[in-house]
């Protein structure tokens, strides 16, 4: 039995396949992780101006901000992942995003005087968070965040321990299983297909992760009220010719960035807060994690870097691509041979590991 639901949220459609034997249960158990995506985007959306991270952006300068407690940790994460990432990974890019007019005028983001004073007020160390009262501060005027991917990766997390909750592929039968997208670049897989390693997902020509469902098992679909999809966004077939990546997924999380995914005349959308402006590094970049937050700050933070951050655990597999490479798909992390491969057709990956 496959049922699926669907929903709008955070600018981009979330989709939920849910395998298993109980139609009813898998219906309500997907609808109690809708539910949680939209609550999601209730407190971390940018355009809504009642939103929490709204409130944070608006009065954080002037006032600490108190924080349930959910909200709290995703801000402690985003600060370690910071320093995971040599700071590239930054959610206060928000002044340099409302500056290229990558944000409508609906964000929530403060308005820059000047590119100097958008710069000025990016780094997470104008961020501070007080574990005791549960609050957060910014240290100067013009500070305000945008969680981005984050936020599609906190949302893709919070539908998954809402599954686990209800006991959602607990047991060892191997009935159940659940693949989770957000816009078909951020995905995390809940077991496998009955008789399978694992979900498929290929990183195609347009950069989007899609997957391929091996389980061929037929049965019934559900779908949530009909949600409008998301509008397309402008796309480059920068690895046009290229082996197509595939990489195996069971109980772990892959998040996809690239620039050409989301661009305006051109700039893109990935900025480099280093220089406040989009970066210059990777054609794409891939990572895969246990927890979807990590997988999206790393996908993100390796196209700036153009290469793996060097604190990250050598274990953690990862893709990166730069098209004018004569061998341009770079597959590393000790276990990555064990998900990641290229078509048979395609050359052989250079693999390697981070410099110690």
């Amino acid at each position: 039995m496959i049922v699926r639901l669907a929903v709008q949220a955070m600018y981009t459609r979330f989709e939920l396949v849910l395998l298993g034997e109980d139609e009813s249960r898998l219906v309500a158990v997907g609808e109690e992780a809708i539910a949680e995506i939209e609550a999601c985007e209730d407190r971390l959306s940018l355009f809504r101006p009642g939103s929490l991270l709204s409130i944070i952006n608006r009065d954080a300068a002037t006032r600490p901000v108190g924080l349930d407690r959910d909200t709290f940790a995703l801000l402690l994460r985003a600060q370690h992942l910071h320093r995971l990432t040599e700071g590239t990974f930054d959610p206060t890019i928000a002044p340099l995003m409302k500056l290229w007019c990558l944000h409508g005028s609906a964000s929530s983001a403060a308005d820059p005087a000047s590119f100097d004073a958008a710069r000025e007020c990016v780094g997470m160390h104008l961020v501070e968070l007080d574990a005791a009262r549960h609050t957060v501060r910014f240290t100067r005027p013009g500070v305000s965040l945008d969680l981005g991917g984050l936020a599609k990766g906190h949302a893709l997390a919070l539908a998954h321990d809402a599954l686990r909750r209800v006991g959602f592929a607990a047991d060892s039968s191997g009935t159940e299983a659940a693949f989770l997208h957000a816009g078909t670049s951020s995905v995390t897989a809940i077991g496998a297909p009955p008789g399978h390693p694992g979900w498929r997902v290929a990183i195609s020509n347009d950069r989007l992760a899609h997957v391929t469902d091996p389980s061929n098992s037929g049965g019934c679909a559900h779908e949530s009220a009909p949600h409008e999809s998301a509008p397309p966004h402008e796309s480059t077939p920068f690895t046009a010719g290229l082996p197509c990546v595939t990489i195996c997924l069971k109980d772990r999380s892959l998040s996809v960035s690239a620039p050409a995914s989301r661009t305006l005349g051109r700039v893109h959308h990935i900025m480099d807060p280093r220089t406040g402006r989009s970066a210059i590094g990777a054609s794409l970049a891939a990572a895969v994690s246990p927890c979807p937050l990590e997988a999206e700050a790393l996908s993100t933070a390796m196209v700036v870097l153009n290469r793996r951050p060097c604190l990250l655990d050598p274990d953690t597999p990862t893709v990166l691509c730069c098209s004018t490479d004569p061998n341009p798909w770079r597959i590393q992390g000790a276990h990555a041979a064990n998900i990641v491969y290229l078509s048979s057709s395609s050359p052989h990956p250079t693999r390697t590991q981070d410099p110690p």
